[in-house]
């Protein structure tokens, strides 16, 4: 009796040490799928988040702001993509 206590504890041991390795795993597929500009995009918009609350609470003054906003935009590429759109359209 106190084998099969001690083997059934042993499992369940066991399984909780390898359920967090296993699906770690798993985690870093999806984790990989997403595209390194996707990223970059997101950290971009993050930080212009930031910097608004900055602004806001009174940490940042206008210019700052500004210089910031204009840094993170280009970051996120999205005045790259205004500016592929305007050479198509010439």
């Amino acid at each position: 009796m106190t084998i099969l206590f001690i083997t059934i504890l042993s499992t369940l041991v066991i399984g909780a040490v390898l359920y967090p390795l296993t699906r770690s795993s798993s985690d870093t597929d999806k984790q990989n799928s997403v595209e390194a500009s996707d990223k970059m995009s997101r950290m971009a918009v993050d930080g212009l988040d930031l910097a608004k609350l900055d602004l806001a609470v009174g940490n940042l003054d206008q210019e700052s702001y500004d210089q910031l906003e204009e840094k993170y935009i280009l970051e996120s590429g999205f005045l790259d993509s205004e500016n592929s759109s305007d050479r198509e359209n010439e």
